[in-house]
């Protein structure tokens, strides 16, 4: 009888356990769906998507692409019932729809801001990160002029910054950038004189911290909603000065927390009464802006990171030489992929430079593989005018690296 090691077998049995334990715990999850509200069967973009690993929202198309290694998957959008789910339990389905919540129309005038703005404030170092952290970004800006297309910039990268707010000891914000992958193009007239700048990492993420305002300054009025979480508190400023643009905004607050969960902040006027900046025949200037805010509670230290941002302007460009004037639109999108990371941040590219300016090689392995914000048909229909363009003789040349 032929002996039987013993000792071998139940090593080997336990390799093989922890090779299944590591088998089931690396086990990647993917799904691409659309989302659209339940009741006008419209597309749904800004929708957050997310769990305790990973993070991002849908196109402006409703579509998104979620990978993750958690089964688990929260979906959310201010006024809209959230949607707890899995993998597994949408793998069957070709469309998500997301329930409207019903906002009542009463509103009050809150005079007493202190009561409940104070305590949001005070409560920023408990919610907020108030010291140095670092984070995976996704960032997409589309510029039109005259509502077309004619610039994308898909950027993936890692930031670090010294604080999320400013605060009594850090008076200035500071960024660390590292640009990972990035892909853009542009196609502009050859006749084209003004070049449109991005906004540098700097200002764009000034933008996106830049929530709180003055209370003195602002008439605040508090909208009840059929939400028993959160209120919402819309804003405008007291003394608005007809010569500059109007502000206006809201926060979404969570009643028991005391912390903002969403913020939207717009800029607009009087077009007559915006002064022009100018530079030879050309004379330009910004005629509104509108910004909103979502913050994430992340579970790795229970603070709040931006989960997602959005950040729209219009601006007005007037070539006086040629007696023509052309409007562009520009949208920034932000989505952190991953919060209070422990990698380094490696700078390579100036925070304070027009993002745009920015070269790097194309990766075609990781463009074809990423999973934030997939191209919106009008983006396909763009890039498809790039490659047209490509192939002919034109009045129009084309920048980029793919």
């Amino acid at each position: 009888m032929p002996k039987i090691n013993t000792t071998k077998i139940q090593l080997s049995t336990l390799i093989g356990a922890i090779l299944f334990c590591n088998l089931i715990f690396s086990q990647e999850y993917k799904t691409n769906k659309i989302i659209v509200d339940q009741g006008t069967k419209a597309p749904l973009g800004f929708v957050n998507i997310n769990n305790s690993l990973d993070n991002t929202i849908s196109n402006e198309d409703g579509q998104f692409v979620f990978i993750s290694k958690e089964n688990s998957i929260k979906i959310s959008r201010v006024g809209y019932q959230p949607v707890a789910t899995t993998f597994a339990a949408i793998a069957v389905l070709d469309t998500i729809f997301l329930e409207a919540v019903t906002t009542e129309l009463e509103e009050v005038v809150v005079t007493n801001t202190s009561s409940l703005l104070n305590d949001v404030y005070r409560n920023v170092a408990k919610w907020y990160p108030i010291e140095t952290f670092s984070e995976k970004f996704f960032i997409r800006a589309v510029l039109k002029k005259n509502n077309e297309i004619t610039r994308l910039q898909d950027i993936s990268g890692r930031i670090e910054s010294n604080a999320m707010f400013l605060n009594q000891t850090i008076k200035k914000k500071e960024h660390s950038l590292e640009i990972l992958n990035l892909r853009k193009t542009d196609i502009v007239n050859k006749a084209q004189v003004e070049y449109y700048e991005f906004l540098s990492a700097n200002s764009l993420y000034s933008w996106f911290s830049g929530i709180f305002t003055v209370p003195s300054d602002y008439v605040f009025t508090k909208v009840k909603s059929t939400d028993p979480q959160y209120i919402k508190i819309e804003y405008s400023k007291s003394d608005q000065n007809t010569s500059s643009l109007y502000r206006n905004g809201y926060y979404l607050i969570d009643k028991d927390e005391k912390s903002i969960k969403e913020v939207g902040y717009k800029l607009y006027g009087d077009k007559s009464q915006i002064p022009y900046q100018s530079k030879g025949p050309i004379k330009w200037r910004t005629i509104e802006a509108d910004l909103v805010v979502n913050y994430v509670k992340s579970p790795k230290n229970n603070k709040y990171y931006v989960g997602s941002a959005k950040l729209s302007t219009i601006t007005e460009v007037v070539n006086e030489k040629k007696g023509e004037k052309d409007i562009y639109e520009c949208t920034y999108d932000l989505i952190t992929v991953d919060s209070f990371i422990e990698e380094n941040v490696k700078p390579n590219f100036s925070v304070s430079r027009d993002l745009f300016k920015s070269n790097f090689s194309y990766s075609e392995e990781f463009w074809n593989s990423q999973n934030q914000l997939p191209l919106t048909k009008e983006l396909k229909s763009f890039l498809q005018r790039i490659n047209d363009t490509k192939s002919i003789k034109s009045d129009f040349k084309i920048h980029g690296n793919f």
